[in-house]
């Protein structure tokens, strides 16, 4: 399984991850291709968390990921419950409403030294980041930001500062 991404895009992540400093954390919401890539190029003072809301796409992953997985990574099922419309690949992708445990499934996703957000709910989870990360160097960020820029481009508004990267990664400053 290969990343969806232009072909500029996974370099400049394992660059970015490839140059954190030790025992750093990655987390990721949104599960696939780029896990498996992390899975490969993950060093071994790296710890890579995955949260992932679709229970098809999450076995899907961890099928495909079989003996590349490693102690220092983590795959979370944090489904949807009830009352989130489920429409895949339309704008309901980005309501928060029964999106609880994905968007914010606890502390332990606050302390990253590096956030790729490739799921949905894009612009929800950089918000939450924005107000509760604890590494205010922490890089952030938004895969297919610039395919969805009226998506996301109310919350970007609130960051200090961003900049594109690749064909359609958003890097966010959180200060």
């Amino acid at each position: 399984m290969e990343p969806f991404m232009f072909p500029d895009e996974w370099p400049l992540i394992y660059e970015l991850s490839s140059n954190l400093p030790p025992n750093s954390k990655i987390v990721e919401w949104g599960c696939g291709g780029s896990t498996i890539k992390f899975c490969e190029s993950l060093r071994d003072d790296q710890t890579i968390i995955s949260i992932e809301h679709n229970r098809e796409w999450f076995e899907k992953v961890l099928n495909e990921l079989g003996t590349k997985q490693k102690s220092n990574w983590r795959l979370y099922y944090k489904p949807a419950n009830d009352l989130w419309p489920h429409e895949t690949h339309t704008l309901a992708d980005d309501l928060p409403i029964g999106l609880d445990e994905y968007l914010y499934p606890g502390d332990y996703v606050l302390d990253g030294d590096l956030y790729l957000i490739d799921g949905i709910c894009r612009a929800t989870v950089a918000l939450i980041l924005l107000a509760k990360a604890k590494n205010r160097d922490a890089i952030v960020l938004i895969h297919d930001y610039t395919f969805r820029q009226h998506y996301y481009e109310w919350a970007v508004k609130l960051f200090p500062r961003s900049e594109r990267i690749g064909t359609s990664l958003l890097k966010l400053y959180l200060r």
